[in-house]
């Protein structure tokens, strides 16, 4: 059962960041507020598990997103930089990445113990673990909703939205 859960991550990204193409198609901002929405879900999903099973379930909607998400950013970043800095700075949104996922093994390694073991239902404290990231989608979803409503000039000038340019 440990490795379904250890290999499910991997395999929701890499799911996730093919499906990343469809989301922007429709414009990073719709594929934006659609992975958030479905990575709280995810979360949540996970925060109140009532089984393993439920857990890998939130950790495989989860993962998705994360790849959606990872997709779009990368895009995004390359679309709205000038030309002389996107080499310079492009890489940025992978190393955030990156940095996040190895920050939460971190935690997850200082919080949870290292087992399904009954005393794990007992302590409780992982459910800190799904909570900080929850936060932080639900943060960016606001952000994304609220204060960056649109899309980029390439995105605008490829769907031949000519007028918004």
């Amino acid at each position: 059962m440990n490795s379904l859960f250890l290999t499910a991550f991997p395999l929701g990204m890499a799911l996730g960041s093919i499906l990343g193409g469809t989301f922007m198609a429709k414009g990073w901002w719709f594929g934006l507020i659609t992975a958030n929405i479905v990575l709280l879900f995810g979360l949540l999903l996970s925060i109140f598990i009532t089984s393993l099973y439920t857990m890998l379930i939130g950790r495989l909607i989860t993962s998705v997103s994360v790849g959606v998400l990872s997709a779009i950013c990368s895009k995004f970043t390359w679309e709205i930089l000038p030309a002389h800095l996107a080499s310079k700075y492009g890489f940025i949104p992978g190393i955030l990445q990156t940095f996040g996922g190895a920050l939460s093994l971190i935690v997850g390694q200082l919080i949870v113990p290292y087992s399904f073991e009954p005393e794990l239902e007992k302590t409780q404290s992982w459910r800190i673990m799904f909570g900080s990231p929850a936060l932080i989608a639900l943060i960016n979803l606001i952000g994304v909703a609220f204060v960056f409503k649109l899309d980029s000039p390439v995105f605008y000038n490829q769907s031949n939205q000519f007028d918004k340019l």
